[in-house]
């Protein structure tokens, strides 16, 4: 927890003395997703996949921005999967982040996921550190965009020790010029490592979202 609080003292430091001379801007966003969720444990144990739905919102004031996103959706098992059980997946997540350079944003905050199986839920309580940078494509109304991110915190309900958890996203987000209106198609995948290497968890999802402000 020292280093989270070092981090987030860290960005606002850099980020106030901007932020004071500006005005806030808003932005939210909805997006659906498909998202596939495999684990492994020893062997093989299950695949997943099914749709999701979220919405996100932020306000930036000058180079501070300050945001938190909600999803949902139900995945179910795939062919062959060992595990026949569907799962509920449930994430929500907040965030302090400031803009270093006008392509290139961290941002760090606590990210929860929970995958609910009846009276059974495993649950994971994350603090990563995300990297974002993001520019336009010349003579395009495209930007292209690269997230990557590391957990600086894991825990989870489960009996193996979280080793590591990291992650990224890539994708193309369309502004048409004079419209707050944007529309962005990505994918993203994550990947936790537990027990030594002897289980393992990804979940990977292609999106699209549509959303009004900066982003």
């Amino acid at each position: 927890m020292k280093t989270l609080a070092r981090v987030a003292c860290a960005l606002t430091l850099v980020a106030s003395p901007l932020a004071a001379q500006q005005r806030p801007r808003g932005t939210v966003f909805a997006d659906g997703a498909i998202v596939r969720f495999g684990e492994v444990l020893g062997t093989p144990a299950g695949s997943f996949s099914g749709p999701t739905f979220g919405v996100e919102g932020g306000v930036s004031l000058g180079s501070l921005r300050l945001g938190a996103g909600y999803l949902e959706g139900r995945v179910q098992p795939s062919s062959g999967s060992s595990d026949s059980v569907a799962r509920d997946l449930v994430e929500a997540r907040a965030f302090l982040g400031v803009q270093l350079l006008p392509w290139l944003r961290l941002s760090v905050g606590p990210h929860v996921r929970a995958f609910v199986m009846d009276a059974v839920t495993e649950r994971w309580v994350l603090w990563p550190l995300r990297a974002r940078a993001q520019t336009a494509l010349a003579s395009t109304p495209l930007e292209t965009y690269v997230e990557l991110w590391r957990a600086l915190s894991a825990k989870v309900n489960l009996p193996e020790a979280v080793d590591h958890v990291q992650g990224g996203e890539a994708g193309v987000v369309l502004r048409p010029r004079g419209s707050a209106l944007w529309m962005r198609l990505g994918y993203r995948v994550d990947g936790a490592q537990l027990g030594g290497g002897s289980r393992s968890e990804s979940v990977e999802a292609v999106s699209f979202a549509v959303g009004i402000g900066s982003r």
